[in-house]
């Protein structure tokens, strides 16, 4: 209900979503990718065990960073 007043939803706004995001093409999909997202400054989040994953994520090219569950760079 919070979202529905502060966004100034419509009361069936969740009933007809599902039939809202059934109606968008895959060109609409594109389109609005192409206006909002900038390919070079994305980051990809990974989660899991470290030891396992990290040798695959370093062979695909581009720097891995490791963090801790703070944020906090881990070496």
């Amino acid at each position: 209900m919070v979202d529905l007043v502060r966004f100034g939803l419509p009361d069936d706004y969740y009933g007809d979503q599902s039939e809202r995001l059934q109606a968008v093409t895959l060109a609409e999909v594109r389109a609005a990718s192409a206006r909002h997202v900038d390919p070079d400054a994305l980051s990809i989040v990974v989660v899991g065990d470290r030891a396992a994953i990290e040798a695959s994520l370093r062979e695909l090219g581009p720097p891995v960073v490791a963090l801790d569950y703070d944020g906090q760079p881990v070496t």
